[in-house]
């Protein structure tokens, strides 16, 4: 059976029994290499403090990865685009035009801090960067595997930070309606599979719309950040319901996810949920 290998190169989560001794280390970042057909992607970047590192310990050379797909411009996801990008000489890298926004949080009492891309676009198109911007919702990216986004915030979404969260436009700050973040979809035999960055628009928003846009109501599984490291036990249930009654069988929670929500969530929806880690490979069924 024809299969894609997701390998995690950056995560919170390093550290972990029978690999502590491959010098593997953690970040507040993610970024994952899809490997399918004789083809590697990278989806995000991490904040560029581990994938070098993590890439060479993990004896991951740069040749061969051509396409890189960002999930939107914060710094964790994007920050280490500039690294990769050393190391493989070039690349396609598949943007929403959103994402050069200049993206900041800003709390009560305390100056915006700076949180987007850490270099001027001409930089990156200067290491090799050849910036693809997405218009359309859905972009196959092979056969069987697909970019889609932006996420619409149909329903509210449960990243707590939300209205913390702003983009600098014609020198305002304006609430940030993340209208960058995409995400990969893959076709399998049992449904569909998502690779995530944070979902800060929801991850019933995104399920939802990724399903109506496919045409398609099986999700098999995913893996990524789900922003639920501050949502309430009860929020978490709500979900593990609606995961259940779509049939989910892989849950890697990754990055953002909240180790409480994943236990609760393992707890609810059985050992097809998982902590992932860097290091960590799942492979994925594809569709024939």
């Amino acid at each position: 059976m024809d299969q894609a290998e997701i390998l995690t190169l950056v995560d919170n989560c390093a550290a972990y029994p029978g690999r502590s001794g491959e010098r593997l280390l953690g970040e507040h970042g993610l970024s994952f290499l899809l490997s399918y057909r004789g083809k590697r992607v990278l989806f995000d970047t991490g904040s560029g403090l581990t994938i070098g590192p993590n890439m060479q310990s993990l004896e991951i050379r740069g040749e061969g990865i051509d396409t890189i797909i960002l999930s939107h411009g914060h710094q964790d996801h994007c920050g280490g685009l500039d690294t990769v990008l050393m190391r493989t000489g070039g690349a396609d890298v598949y943007v929403h035009p959103y994402i050069f926004k200049p993206k900041y949080i800003i709390k009560k009492g305390k100056e915006p801090y700076f949180f987007g891309f850490p270099q001027a676009k001409d930089k990156y198109a200067s290491r090799g960067a050849r910036f693809i911007l997405r218009e359309e919702k859905m972009q196959p990216l092979a056969e069987g595997i697909y970019i889609f986004g932006p996420v619409e915030r149909r329903k509210p979404a449960d990243d707590p930070q939300l209205p913390n969260r702003y983009i600098k436009e014609d020198g305002d700050y304006k609430p940030d309606l993340f209208l960058d973040e995409q995400v990969l979809v893959l076709k399998t035999a049992e449904g569909l599979f998502l690779v995530l960055g944070c979902t800060h628009n929801g991850l019933e928003n995104t399920l939802e719309q990724v399903r109506e846009e496919m045409q398609e109501e099986r999700i098999y599984g995913l893996i990524g950040g789900l922003h639920l490291s501050e949502a309430e036990p009860s929020r978490v249930r709500e979900l593990a319901l609606y995961l259940r009654e779509l049939g989910i069988k892989v849950l890697g929670c990754a990055h953002c996810t909240g180790f409480e929500a994943t236990m609760q969530l393992r707890q609810l929806l059985g050992e097809g949920v998982f902590l992932n880690y860097v290091g960590k490979k799942l492979t994925v069924p594809l569709s024939p």
